[in-house]
């Protein structure tokens, strides 16, 4: 399971820096860049979930375990590689790092639940957003429509209709 996350969150890294570039590039020629962080998004997820359906053949010397005699050494070559999901592959063996069941357990319970709060967390924030955007009034400053608040703004708001809020101060 750890494996799994330090892979999950290096290649979140490198989409994030690849979209950052991508950005940059999009800028100079006067693109909207929106769309490329929603894409980064949506295939650091992807390719999150891509690799889970292979399976990786290991070969006998690879496989962690207890040291071995001479003759068990030889047996284990002799015998076929062991098939195992690419997410159970570990970063490194048994023997260096002690790893506790209470921490494993831990780990295997706790990335699904806050991966869940945060995306509960996401939808509410968009709930909320949704409800104090209907409350605000519609204006026009400098030949555009916006939105006005009491208490929010300068913002653009919103992923498919974006909105440009700004305070009641800034009509003034």
């Amino acid at each position: 399971m750890l494996s799994w996350m330090f892979y999950s969150i290096v290649v979140s890294l490198l989409m994030s820096l690849a979209a950052l570039a991508f950005e940059r590039s999009a800028q100079i020629r006067g693109r909207s860049t929106r769309w490329l962080w929603a894409m980064c998004m949506v295939v650091s997820v992807a390719s999150l979930l891509i690799p889970a359906s292979e399976s990786v053949q290991l070969p006998p010397t690879t496989r962690s375990g207890p040291t071995m005699s001479s003759e068990a050494k030889v047996s284990q070559l002799v015998a076929t590689p062991t098939e195992t999901s690419r997410l159970t592959l570990p970063i490194i063996d048994d023997r260096q790092t002690p790893s506790s069941e209470a921490i494993s357990t831990l780990l295997d319970w706790g990335w699904p639940i806050a991966s869940m709060a945060l995306a509960l967390v996401i939808m509410a924030s968009g709930i909320h957003l949704a409800w104090r955007r209907r409350r605000w009034d519609r204006g026009h400053m400098a030949g555009m429509s916006v939105y006005i608040s009491e208490d929010c703004g300068p913002a653009v708001v919103g992923l498919l209709r974006p909105g440009i809020v700004v305070p009641r101060w800034l009509t003034k």
